[in-house]
């Protein structure tokens, strides 16, 4: 996460991208927060690639699977999964740039995707620790 902020502070953000950090999308705070993460991501990685070549694609999809694997969570093999998920999301970027030509709508529209992809991620993640926590417990009764 700290290298998203500190790539944040190195992108060139238009007046409408700026906005987009200030706008809350639900009533529910935590969302709110996994939106304005996803966000940074999709702005760091994502926003201006309309004019990049395939090979500044990939490689900004590389760079977002790598930054992952900084996480102790993550290996080097789901650092290889996520800059395939990081591709998925630079195609939905593009597909709705070339429909609304807006980087603000392609965007917005990636940074829900990506939210979602972590709302499940970590809805995974913590089913599993309960169903581990909960089987620790019955072992030692």
């Amino acid at each position: 996460m700290a290298g998203v902020f500190l790539i944040g502070d190195f992108t060139n953000y238009t007046k409408q991208q700026k906005f987009l950090h200030s706008l809350k999308a639900t009533g529910c705070g935590v969302y709110d927060t996994l939106l304005l993460f996803a966000l940074m991501e999709e702005q760091a990685f994502r926003s201006g690639s309309e004019k990049w070549s395939w090979r500044e694609r990939a490689r900004a999809s590389v760079c977002f699977g790598l930054l992952h694997i900084t996480n102790i969570w993550y290996s080097l093999a789901a650092g290889i999964a996520l800059s395939m998920t990081g591709f998925g999301f630079l195609l939905v970027y593009l597909w709705y740039y070339r429909k609304y030509r807006s980087q603000v709508v392609a965007t917005a529209a990636a940074t829900t995707l990506h939210t979602l992809y972590n709302v499940i991620a970590l809805s995974l993640i913590a089913a599993a620790a309960v169903l581990y926590a909960t089987i620790s417990i019955i072992k030692v009764l």
